[in-house]
């Protein structure tokens, strides 16, 4: 969630790459966002103002029209009576940009040729590509889902995007994907399927086969002012607020996502993988080190952290220890390390008790873990109890054999339970 929400602030901040168009400036592309501001600075005194009137007076409009909630095709009235008023006062003749002529053959289907050498070559970039596509799709579908309250299911979205992929490839186009622009307008006319989508293309085909001369004349500086307002409503910096106030390695993780994102553009892509690797770095780390506590019974009848409440063990020669997660390979070392302590704290001890409520899983290193422990405090004659184990533990030792020797001591539900049979 923080990451996301890195990522798409990020790339809405990047709507600044549409203000030159705004402003009848030359467009250089995408670039990193600090290059494209300082340009951007430079260039402002050659500004075209015609342009500047005409995007200037859609981004006023498209406001209101937001703001008054306007419903129906708003925006497209907005286009075509700026269209309309930049062809009456002679905007191309003034120097400002328009879409220009559009190619005479729109569609041409045609199976791609390539020999299995190219094919082998293209894999790696066609992997790349695939993979920042969906990224990006699902950081729009995240967004429009939480907006709505409608869920999106990944699989589908993934299949969707290999189908389009695959009819653009015999039509001479483009890989297609989702888009932050086209979901953000998608979103803000109140689509609610993806039907929406599927109307949006037929409208375009209609209207590049119907009337092309029309929308050669449309200019630039009102479809970057579309673009502009649209994307600006994605930006949200609450939720990176509240990231750092949930967790501090969840805020670093978004930061680290908005930041790189930023910096490194055109390779959005390195932004939000960056998150993700910093977030799964963190996710390892928190696993590695579980919450380990020594249990003595709380005043109010409940087993607590003997040392966060001091509170004296159940008896000299027994121990509580609670271990909150899973067992596995990344924190067995802990849980072995936790026990080794608490054998040598409590040289009377002739028990342990595991509250194993907390331990949801167990892989072969926890077994082994658990396998040693066992005989290490045999060998001492020292007992090893377990409560509270959950059914999907109790299936891995029962297939790995190591019930055999912990059922004995492992049955009891409850600490309670476990203590009142160990201290008779």
């Amino acid at each position: 969630h923080p990451v996301l929400h890195g990522f798409i602030n990020a790339c809405s901040l990047l709507i600044i790459t549409q203000l030159p168009t705004l402003l009848g400036l030359p467009s250089a592309g995408q670039r990193p966002f600090v290059e494209a501001l300082a340009d951007l600075v430079r260039a402002l005194p050659d500004a075209h103002l015609p342009s500047l009137a005409l995007g200037g007076s859609a981004v006023v409009l498209l406001l209101i029209l937001q703001r008054l909630k306007v419903g129906g095709p708003g925006v497209l009235a907005v286009v075509a009576g700026l269209a309309t008023m930049g062809w009456f006062t002679g905007f191309e003749h003034a120097g400002g940009r328009v879409v220009g002529a559009l190619p005479d053959h729109v569609l041409a289907f045609s199976l791609p040729r390539a020999d299995w050498a190219q094919i082998t070559d293209l894999l790696p970039s066609a992997f790349v590509l695939a993979l920042v596509s969906f990224i990006e799709a699902m950081s729009s579908c995240k967004l429009a889902s939480a907006r709505t309250g409608e869920r999106w299911d990944g699989n589908q979205e993934l299949i969707g995007q290999g189908l389009a992929k695959l009819t653009a490839s015999v039509c001479q186009a483009y890989p297609v994907s989702g888009s932050f622009g086209r979901s953000a307008f998608l979103l803000a006319a109140g689509a609610r399927t993806g039907l929406a989508s599927v109307v949006g293309a037929v409208m375009v085909l209609a209207a590049l086969l119907a009337a092309p001369e029309l929308i050669a004349r449309i200019p630039r500086p009102v479809l970057a002012a579309v673009i502009f307002v649209t994307l600006s409503a994605l930006l949200s910096p609450k939720p990176l607020q509240e990231a750092w106030q949930a967790s501090r390695d969840d805020g670093l993780a978004g930061t680290v996502s908005f930041a790189a994102t930023l910096l490194l553009a055109p390779h959005i892509e390195i932004g939000i993988l960056s998150g993700l690797i910093l977030s799964l770095a963190f996710l390892i780390y928190r696993s590695m080190t579980p919450r380990v506590a020594l249990l003595g019974r709380h005043p109010d009848g409940t087993w607590r952290d003997a040392a966060r409440f001091h509170l004296k063990p159940p008896h000299p020669a027994l121990t509580l220890l609670r271990f909150d997660g899973p067992l596995h390979f990344v924190n067995a070392a802990t849980f072995e390390d936790a026990v080794l302590a608490a054998t040598r704290e409590h040289p009377q001890m002739r028990v342990l008790v595991l509250a194993c409520a907390g331990i949801n899983a167990i892989d072969a290193s926890g077994v082994e873990t658990l396998r040693r422990i066992h005989r290490q405090l045999a060998g001492d004659e020292r007992v090893l109890a377990l409560c509270g184990l959950k059914k999907q533990v109790i299936d891995v030792l029962e297939r790995t054999g190591l019930w055999a020797d912990l059922a004995p001591h492992a049955t009891y539900r409850t600490e309670d339970d476990a203590v009142r049979q160990l201290l008779p």
